[in-house]
């Protein structure tokens, strides 16, 4: 009985630190993120705009039934280093991420947050989904975990 439970912490630590070296080595414009709510949402992060010294990645918001719903630039603010998605239509408002570690505590590097939430992110979906006559499949505010690097 002993043995078994050995292995199985051996296992299970295992994982975990497979999970984490994969996470740290990840770099922002190589991650994927899933919302928590299951509803098989992916923001997929990749390089910045060729045209911008801004913005250190974009993110496209997908969904497999939805397909690619929304393009970001994503940029830090100067000073107080606030992290936002900037949405391709200049009259939007840019949208706040926040980044947390495994234990939700907030991180200030972008490549630390296992966790991360989107401010305003499940309005923008809400009122876009609108202006295409289409409330099939709403995001709503969920929260997003890292799932992979591609």
């Amino acid at each position: 009985m002993k043995f078994k439970n050995l292995f199985a912490f051996m296992f299970v630590t295992t994982t975990i630190i497979n999970i984490d070296s994969v996470f740290a080595s990840c770099d922002i414009t190589k991650q994927i993120y899933r919302d928590v709510d299951g509803k098989g949402f992916e923001l997929r992060f990749n390089n910045p705009p060729s045209n911008s010294a801004l913005h250190f990645a974009t993110v496209v918001l997908y969904h497999p039934k939805r397909n690619n719903i929304g393009v970001f630039k994503v940029g830090t603010s100067q000073g107080f280093g606030t992290i936002y998605l900037e949405p391709q239509t200049e009259s939007e408002n840019n949208i706040t991420a926040y980044f947390f570690d495994s234990q939700l505590k907030s991180v200030e590097n972008y490549n630390l947050g296992e966790f991360l939430f989107i401010s305003g992110l499940g309005s923008w979906d809400w009122y876009d989904n609108q202006m295409n006559n289409s409330r099939e499949i709403v995001l709503g505010n969920s929260m997003w975990k890292f799932d992979r690097c591609q």
